[in-house]
């Protein structure tokens, strides 16, 4: 049995409205503090909650040759950012891991195909963007696709949850991940926190560079200058609280315990697992708290291999899974 998520329905949107109020406050009061030390303590254990969650949720659709194809794939982008851990200029490697991407939703489409013309444009679709920034800006496509991952919980969302459940999911993240943000990147929310003394845009409790370099990781080269490129960071970061919350509180919820039966790899049980991400926020901030940098390049292979397959899975995310999904977690 699992956990329902809130208790009663009152409860459960002020939380929810709290939660969201507070995370929009702090990235824009303190965007380097919150983007640095969300991403050394919760980087990497919500890397493996997602893709603990979408083995377990997704394994049924996977076909051994999809397996293959999607593995190969991947060790590709593995080996392309092992080599940058090496020196290889990211420049260099942005067109390759656009290809990968786009041959990642390619070995999905014989099953697309199968569920009819709209499942099969969204796949062509998603080949023809990822081949359109691949000859066009490949280093600006790879920082848009940084921060639209942090959108995909919605698509778990919506997968998972059926009827009033994922109405009030999806009207919930409506507001969350699209509505805050854009108030956020209008600016205002920055400059009345700033005349009432709240910014500290540059706070951090690591040793790391000011925040004006670490825009890049969520703002495009060429906007780097624009007015807009603190605010479109601060939109990110605090997407990306949003993102790792949701991830790593909310998705493990909606799995049921017969769904761990057949995994791709033997991931720890529910009751032990949220041990083992504890335990691995702890060692990852103690990394980056030592040396950002150097943790951050290395969280990079381990952040490209989920963001990378959660896209030909989210397109599967259209295919019926051999057993109906529930309406609700129970």
């Amino acid at each position: 049995m699992r956990h329902s998520v809130g208790h009663t329905p009152g409860t459960s949107a002020i939380g929810v409205g709290l939660a969201i109020t507070t995370a929009a406050i702090a990235a824009t009061a303190a965007p380097l503090l919150v983007y640095t030390l969300s991403l050394a303590a919760f980087g990497l254990p919500h890397v493996l909650a997602e893709l603990r969650y979408v083995d377990i949720r997704f394994r049924a659709r996977l076909t051994r040759p999809l397996l293959i194809g999607l593995g190969a794939l991947i060790g590709v982008l593995v080996i392309g950012r092992i080599a940058g851990l090496a020196g290889w200029d990211g420049a260099e490697r942005a067109p390759i891991e656009l290809m990968i991407l786009a041959g990642l939703a390619a070995v999905t489409l014989p099953r697309l195909a199968r569920q009819g013309l709209a499942p099969l444009a969204l796949g062509l679709v998603v080949i023809g963007l990822a081949g359109f920034g691949c000859v066009t800006a490949p280093t600006v496509a790879l920082v848009l696709l940084a921060v639209l991952h942090n959108l995909t919980p919605v698509g778990f969302l919506a997968e998972r949850l059926r009827g009033a459940a994922r109405r009030k999911a999806l009207a919930a993240c409506a507001v969350a991940f699209a509505l805050v943000p854009a108030v956020i990147m209008a600016g205002w929310p920055r400059l009345l926190l700033a005349q009432a003394g709240w910014i500290s845009p540059d706070a951090t409790l690591l040793t790391t560079a000011p925040l004006s370099a670490h825009l890049g990781s969520f703002v495009p080269a060429p906007w780097l200058d624009a007015a807009f490129a603190t605010d479109l960071f601060v939109a990110a970061v605090y997407l990306q609280v949003l993102h790792y919350t949701v991830v790593i509180h909310v998705l493990p919820r909606l799995l049921d315990e017969a769904d761990e039966a057949e995994t791709t790899i033997p991931w720890p049980r529910t009751k032990v697992f949220p041990r083992l991400l504890a335990a691995v926020g702890a060692f990852t901030l103690v990394g980056f708290a030592i040396s950002f940098g150097d943790a951050r390049r290395a969280y990079g292979v381990f952040a490209a291999v989920h963001a990378w397959i959660e896209i030909p899975l989210l397109l599967l995310a259209v295919t019926p899974l051999t057993a109906a999904p529930r309406t609700s977690p129970a």
